[in-house]
């Protein structure tokens, strides 16, 4: 079986946002088809904006492309279902760039576009709007945004009206406390003239150009998706969602990875599905489903390696709960999470230090120390078929030869199962 096909790169693009004094303040992200790409192939839409929020919070480690900074990501508010990704995302760490509506005529798709800034601004969110807001029609965006972008200035120079316009602009701004950033900056001689108009942040090539990231993910299960969006649309409870979501490792791990991410889960270490799954909520898990279900291309089955995951994690999990432990899912966590350097292709110290779970997990699966590490160390060595050792560990926890060969062919039937379904 070729363990590779469920695997796709994602790629975006970051470029900073700096201060007079070249401090980076944020970073600005931008849709990329490919690692090549030096600009963005894709068209601008609600689904494209969705996917890069989505890939950001969920395929890659956020805390550490921002390093404590904000994150500007653009956003369309003319559809009904344009909020959908927005409020997944954790309202200190992001601006939200407003786009210009396609009809910038439209009065009444102008106001409509303003509700969902009002509604936005009421949550918490920093709003980001273009030099649009200075005219009268967008009066009303003006009012919500706090950062106002001054896209259009002339890379070549400023005519004399051009400059009066600009500073008056940049003078109702300010008389409002807007916080302004100047974009498209270019040439050394620009920089200069903007910076004696006291613009409080600067972007553009001369400081430096978007760097375009990627990271490699596995697929989740269609079949899964399916079926936990259908549990949350039938308001299942919190025991069948967590079932279900310890069938695919790599929802798992992408939901660990989002509730972490920047603060989304509260700061709060999540140890468990169940504990995430009432972090989350019916309301986001489904809109965070949504989104997964429509950014990734999914092929049926699983490969070996998500397979053999499972089944540690299984293991560990029946082992446990015979042995009486109380936080016998701690220990799936751990068998499954012990393999994703091989899920995910990259280094299992940068995969299981993206997500907040518990330090004993970390111990066992980095250190191959404390609670859990010697029942994981039970599976591996079943899988290299390591006997001497495996009776060894059987006799010291006191558990019959016959019990675990019967809890491995269980936690390989349970896994083949879903392989089938």
């Amino acid at each position: 079986m070729d363990i590779d096909k469920n695997k796709t790169v994602v790629v975006t693009a970051r470029q900073p946002i700096l201060s007079e004094d070249l401090e980076v303040y944020g970073y600005e992200f931008f849709s990329r088809a490919s690692i090549q790409d030096q600009e963005s192939t894709i068209k601008h839409t609600v689904q494209s904006d969705s996917t890069t929020i989505f890939n950001l919070f969920s395929n890659f480690n956020l805390d550490t492309l921002l390093r404590g900074k904000k994150a500007f990501l653009n956003c369309i508010l003319e559809l009904n279902d344009s909020l959908t990704a927005l409020e997944l995302l954790n309202n200190k760490s992001v601006l939200l760039e407003v786009s210009a509506p396609t009809d910038p005529e439209n009065q009444v798709l102008i106001d409509g576009i303003y509700e969902k800034m009002a509604e936005l601004k009421k949550k918490g969110f920093t709003l980001v709007g273009s030099e649009l807001v200075f005219q009268e029609k967008y009066k009303k965006w003006f009012d919500v945004v706090s950062v106002i972008k001054f896209t259009s200035i002339n890379p070549e120079g400023f005519s004399k009206e051009a400059l009066q316009e600009l500073l008056q602009n940049v003078n109702l701004a300010k008389k409002f406390n807007k916080k302004i950033v100047a974009e498209k900056v270019e040439t050394r001689s620009q920089f200069e003239i903007l910076k004696r108009l006291k613009f409080d942040y600067y972007q553009g090539y001369f400081f430096a150009k978007p760097v375009n990231l990627s990271s490699k993910i596995t697929n989740p299960s269609l079949g899964v998706m399916i079926r936990l969006i259908n549990l949350v649309n039938a308001d299942a409870d919190i025991n069948e969602l967590e079932a279900v979501i310890k069938t695919d490792p790599t929802v798992a791990f992408k939901l660990l990875r989002y509730l972490n991410a920047v603060g989304v889960g509260g700061g709060e270490k999540v140890e468990s599905f169940k504990r995430a799954l009432m972090i989350l909520g019916h309301k986001k898990l489904l809109k965070w489903l949504t989104i997964l279900f429509s950014s990734v291309n999914t092929k049926k089955g699983m490969d070996a390696i998500s397979k053999m995951a499972l089944i540690r994690g299984r293991l560990m999990e029946l082992i446990a709960i015979h042995l009486g432990e109380k936080d016998s899912d701690s220990y799936f966590i751990t068998g499954l999470f012990s393999m994703l350097d091989s899920m995910l292709d990259i280094d299992l110290d940068i995969s299981i230090n993206s997500i907040d779970v518990a330090e004993e997990i970390k111990d066992a699966v980095l250190r191959n120390s404390g609670k859990y590490s010697k029942l994981l160390n039970l599976t591996k060595k079943l899988e290299n078929a390591e006997w001497v050792d495996i009776f060894a560990i059987l006799y010291e926890f006191g558990i019959p030869t016959e019990f675990f060969n019967e809890k491995y062919l269980e936690a390989a039937e349970w896994a083949e199962t879903l392989n089938a379904s």
